[in-house]
């Protein structure tokens, strides 16, 4: 079975033309600890109030590259975030890694920041 050790999202700046791109950055481990290698899907979603919400938002990464244990996935770049969605107080992005749910956490404050810069 995998797990995820540890999950991170950060907003990269994008274009204003653009839409904004919400970078994931995490590491990816076998239960043992072994780092994973090589591909993964991947599947994100961002969900309002609480983690557990339906989604207002999912993208999938087949083949999502593993290098060491870290993989790096510019999440809206397939399928574009809802600019809407930055306006609720409470969103969680949630993770799967092979159709098996890690987990999800708050994104912060930063990324609505940024975003409403843009607009």
């Amino acid at each position: 079975m995998k797990r995820t050790t540890a999950l991170a999202a950060l907003l990269l700046a994008s274009p204003a033309a653009a839409e904004p791109l919400l970078t994931f950055d995490g590491t990816l481990t076998a239960e043992d600890g072994t780092p994973l290698e090589g591909p993964v899907d991947l599947e994100f979603a961002v969900h309002v109030g609480a983690e557990d919400a339906e989604p207002v938002w999912i993208e999938a990464w087949p083949d999502a590259e593993v290098i060491g244990g870290q993989v790096l996935v510019p999440l809206g770049a397939m399928e574009p975030l809802p600019a809407d969605v930055w306006a609720e107080d409470a969103l969680f992005l949630s993770v799967s890694l092979d159709g098996e749910l890690l987990g999800a956490q708050r994104i912060t404050a930063v990324p609505r920041a940024l975003v409403a810069d843009q607009a």
